[in-house]
């Protein structure tokens, strides 16, 4: 996958995300909502590099919280684990006021 085609897909998935220099990608890292580390949950500063190279693997790193990973499909895979996981645990909270 090309550059600008990244960019275009982070960006339909609200993910903010722009072109930096070289064959880097400056991402608003997705995992902030889910790491202290960020302050106050969030990335106003985009901390995520996602770096891409024809024929090699993606190098995706988050250098707040520390999230590494070679592959886009895994990152997804990761980021709807931790919605998952963060959505069951806000159901069990919910549950224990009632």
């Amino acid at each position: 996958m090309k550059q600008q085609q990244i960019i275009n897909l982070l960006n339909d998935l609200n993910i903010k995300s722009r072109q930096g220099a070289g064959g880097n990608i400056i991402v608003q890292c997705p995992f902030a909502r889910f790491s202290e580390l960020h302050h106050f949950n969030n990335d106003q500063k985009p901390s995520m590099g996602i770096l891409v190279s024809d024929g090699s693997p993606c190098s995706i790193n988050c250098f707040t919280c520390g999230y590494k990973n070679v592959s886009l499909a895994k990152m997804f895979s990761d980021l709807y684990q931790y919605d998952n996981e963060n959505e069951q645990l806000n159901n069990a909270k919910i549950g224990r006021a009632h």
